[in-house]
C-alpha cells in the first residue's frame, strides 16, 4: 500500500515523529554542510525510483528503543490542539471500520 501525502502532512509527521533530526539538519545545512543516509546504491536507487521508503515490522527488531521514541513522539503530537482529530480522520481514511473491533 502506498500512501500519498500532501506538503501540509508530510511537514506535520516530519515535526511530530522527527524533532531532533529537524533541529540537528537545520543545523548542519545552515553551515554548509550535507546530510548522509547510508544505505546501498541498490537501496537508494529504489527509494528514489519508486517513491517509497518501506518501514520495518515491529516485531522483528531487537531494539525497542525506536519504539519507546516513536510513542513518545506521538504522546506529545496528542497534546498538540487538533492534532488527535487529524491522526483519527487519516486513519479512518486508509481504513474506514478502524474502530470498528474496539466497539
Amino acid at each position: 500500500m502506498t500512501i500519498s501525502l500532501n506538503d501540509e502532512e508530510h511537514a506535520l509527521i516530519t515535526e511530530t515523529f522527527f524533532p531532533e533530526e529537524i533541529a540537528a539538519q537545520d543545523n548542519v545545512t545552515s553551515n554548509g554542510g550535507k546530510l548522509v543516509h547510508y544505505t546501498s546504491a541498490d537501496t537508494a536507487l529504489k527509494i528514489i525510483n519508486n517513491e517509497e521508503l518501506w518501514l520495518r515490522d515491529t516485531s522483528c527488531m531487537n531494539d525497542s528503543s525506536e519504539i519507546i521514541y516513536g510513542e513518545h513522539q506521538l504522546t506529545e503530537a496528542f497534546k498538540r490542539q487538533g492534532f488527535k482529530d487529524l491522526f483519527f480522520d487519516e486513519i479512518r481514511s486508509i481504513y474506514p471500520n478502524f474502530e470498528q473491533p474496539f466497539q
